[in-house]
């Protein structure tokens, strides 16, 4: 377990160039969640 964490809010410490609006991002992100126990449901 960390005792710290960092968050970077849309490119305070790193811009990274996302299409969000593209469904590949977040069908992704969502797999990656829930391989790692978080349950995603779409809405």
């Amino acid at each position: 377990m960390y005792a710290t964490y960092i968050f970077d809010l849309y490119g305070t410490l790193i811009d990274i160039e996302t299409d969000e609006e593209a469904p590949e991002v977040w069908n992704r992100l969502g797999f990656h969640f829930g391989y790692h126990g978080m349950n995603i449901a779409g809405g």
